[in-house]
């Protein structure tokens, strides 16, 4: 707790509220939140932006901050989480997972308003995230809002109309300091991306509200193995752009490459893991993020796993070229592996 104590006292706030979040982060220790949970982390990231003033806005500033921008950065700088970068979408990603009053804990998403049409302009939706509760039984929030901008208030005062929605699905992980450490200095350097390497901002209706894989920036034209063994397939998903490789095993994991060419002969049939699959292409749409240390390069693999592991198998690589991948964060998020996961 002395580093937390320690990066409270530093804040440019009040002893009022610094004292107030000491009791609140103790109390939550007491209910057993290590102080290296994800959602202890994720609080902790949020507090850097205190005393900030309210800017609507999808990019990051020293000074400024809005609602949404305080949460999807939290989770990302804390715990490597991504989740939808508009308050509206944090509200209906079905990623997030419903949650009651009762059942809420540190670091859930509160919401101002039930949907658009019940909030004031009719375009945007309210959110902030639970810091726990004082020792007098009051629930604190932290929010920004035009008002005040990012604040502490009591949940009574945020008046929560839309609900609560949880983005953590692995409650008992912790990580460890180095772990964590590490993760910080990545997340850092790529504010306002996902974990999952790309960019989670609905700027239209048609948008994807939130990208399930990892993109893998390499050479157009680089071998792609397969990672799991199973039957190939090629689908459009509903998520995604462009038609993708699936790979669904016998052991419960489906895989989805995008930007794979693969030959016919593969297709509507079993492959082994390991084996030659197909070459990167280029993306047929505009899908890729433009990192600037990447010097303009587009062509990059679309990684995805998802379902349900019925066995001791856990993939944690991808072989692209002479290269092997490893994603143990990613799986880890997803259920599938807890942290740390060594190669």
């Amino acid at each position: 707790m002395d580093n937390f104590k320690n990066y409270i006292n530093d804040l440019n706030i009040s002893v009022k509220n610094k004292n107030l979040l000491l009791e609140v982060f103790e109390n939550n220790i007491q209910d057993g939140y290590c102080l290296n949970s994800e959602r202890m982390q994720i609080l902790k990231s949020s507090l850097q932006f205190l005393g900030n003033s309210y800017l609507r806005t999808e990019e990051l500033a020293s000074d400024t901050v809005d609602c949404s921008t305080l949460t999807s950065q939290a989770y990302w700088e804390g715990a490597q989480i991504g989740i939808p970068f508009i308050a509206e979408s944090q509200r209906s990603a079905p990623s997030g997972e419903e949650v009651t009053l009762e059942n809420t804990q540190p670091a859930d998403i509160v919401i101002k308003f039930p949907n658009l049409d019940t909030s004031p302009d009719k375009i945007y939706n309210h959110v902030g995230l639970i810091l726990g509760t004082a020792k007098d039984g009051i629930t604190y929030v932290i929010e920004s809002n035009s008002k005040d901008g990012c604040v502490i208030s009591t949940l009574d005062d945020f008046d929560p109309q839309g609900g609560f929605k949880s983005y953590i699905k692995n409650i008992d992980i912790k990580t460890t300091e180095t772990l964590h450490e590490q993760f910080s200095v990545l997340s850092k350097k790529v504010p306002k991306l996902s974990r999952l390497g790309a960019k989670q901002y609905q700027k239209n209706s048609t948008d994807r509200i939130a990208h399930k894989g990892i993109d893998i920036y390499v050479d157009e034209g680089t071998t792609v193995y397969a990672p799991i063994s199973g039957y190939l397939t090629i689908e459009t998903l509903i998520d995604e752009q462009e038609p993708c490789v699936v790979i669904k095993s016998d052991y419960g994991l489906t895989c989805v490459l995008g930007n794979v060419e693969v030959s016919s002969e593969l297709v509507n049939q079993h492959i082994k893991a390991d084996n030659p699959l197909g070459k990167v292409q280029l993306p047929k749409t505009d899908t890729h993020m433009n990192y600037p240390e990447l010097g303009g390069k587009t062509s990059h693999i679309h990684f995805q796993m998802h379902g349900s592991v019925t066995t001791n198998y856990i993939l944690h690589k991808i072989k692209i070229g002479d290269k092997d991948y490893y994603n143990g964060v990613y799986m880890a998020k997803l259920g599938l592996a807890k942290l740390p996961v060594r190669p």
